[in-house]
């Protein structure tokens, strides 16, 4: 759901407040049987995904990345994706950032550290370069519940035929199951954030926000 609001006068503050229950019921990130290799899309399905397999830099560190992996891993999609989420989650030193958007993912691989919105965008070009189409995904992960200050989360999915888009976690190393919850998902990030908007005029604007989760494990 999409709610867009404008505002015919000055406000000194604008509260957005949402609650919600939700039950998530996949227990296994592998319960399905891959059809075709991912970079083997027919048609007219790999029409449909174009927005998610563009790269940007299709020759750049982010493909050489990219390719040491798949070479190391052989040919096969998952293995592919599963050494990605596994080096990154080895190799780049997770950070906090409150603001601003997502790094270019040949900054985060430059510098070895990021966000998981900085890891999720990196995740989603190593992919795109390998002709695996990916999207951001924007949400919350239940270890949020068990931290005195919770955030939200972000992680990636790929499409995966016969199973559909499939999320993997760069900052966590772990395939996406019940553990997570996802909120928004689009091919850019900046199309996936909760809440965004613009002002015109001399006015200042400062965020604050506030999560609260609770976490009932099934019977």
């Amino acid at each position: 759901m999409v709610t867009e609001a404008w505002f015919n006068g000055p406000l000194t503050e604008l509260a957005v407040r949402s609650s919600f229950e939700v039950e998530t019921r996949r227990e296994n990130p592998f319960d399905y049987l891959p059809h075709v290799p991912a970079a083997a899309y027919p048609e007219p399905l790999r029409s449909a995904l174009a927005p998610y397999l563009e790269a940007e830099n299709p020759a750049g560190p982010v493909s050489g990345f990219a390719a040491a992996i798949a070479a190391a891993e052989g040919r096969g999609t998952l293995p592919f994706l599963t050494a990605l989420n596994q080096r990154m989650f080895e190799t780049l030193h997770h950070v906090t950032r409150d603001d601003g958007p997502a790094h270019a993912p040949e900054i985060t691989l430059r510098e070895g550290e990021g966000t998981c919105r900085d890891l999720a965008v990196l995740f989603c070009a190593a992919c795109r370069t390998r002709g695996i189409a990916a999207r951001f995904v924007s949400g919350y992960e239940r270890e949020a519940a068990l931290q005195e200050r919770a955030d939200m989360h972000a992680w990636a999915e790929v499409y995966l035929p016969g199973g559909g888009w499939r999320g993997y976690d760069p900052s966590q190393g772990l395939a996406v199951a019940t553990s997570h919850v996802a909120v928004a998902a689009a091919a850019d990030p900046r199309l996936a954030a909760p809440i965004s908007g613009l002002y015109r005029g001399d006015a200042r604007s400062e965020m604050q926000f506030a999560i609260s989760m609770q976490v009932e494990e099934s019977r």
